[in-house]
């Protein structure tokens, strides 16, 4: 299992998602959306590609992954918000302050990230619901 770089957040206040969320909602939420096309080896990159298509189309197609691709954003008076925003919307108890932050890159595999995190918690004796990336 990877390794996380997890490190205590900057002093600015950045939103993140409750690890409790990652781990046991939006894995199954993938596996939902995608089937098979979501397995052990979906990178982030992948899901990428999944949710908004190809790198050179990006956006030419939108998987409305708990409604982030049509919640209104009102900044840009458009439609698309990210999933944090989503989750938010949804499942506000899901999100709050960041309590650490992460150093990771879009060739992660997706379950392999989300082990590595529930196990980092296990490890650190940290409660899932209270800890946010």
């Amino acid at each position: 299992s990877k390794k996380l770089g997890v490190s205590a957040p900057s002093s600015r206040k950045v939103q993140g998602i409750s690890v409790d969320f990652l781990v046991n909602r939006f894995e199954r939420c993938l596996k939902k959306e995608f089937g098979s096309k979501f397995n052990d080896n979906t990178t982030f990159d992948d899901l990428a590609i999944l949710l908004w298509g190809p790198r050179e189309q990006r956006f030419s197609k939108t998987v409305d992954l708990l409604g982030h691709a049509s919640m209104p954003d009102t900044e840009r008076d458009a439609p698309g918000v990210s999933l944090r925003e989503a989750i938010a919307a949804s499942n506000p108890k899901h999100v709050n302050d960041a309590t650490m932050f992460i150093s990771w890159t879009w060739r992660y595999k997706v379950r392999e990230f989300l082990r590595a995190l529930r196990n980092y918690c296990c490890d650190q004796d940290l409660d899932m619901a209270q800890s946010f990336v």
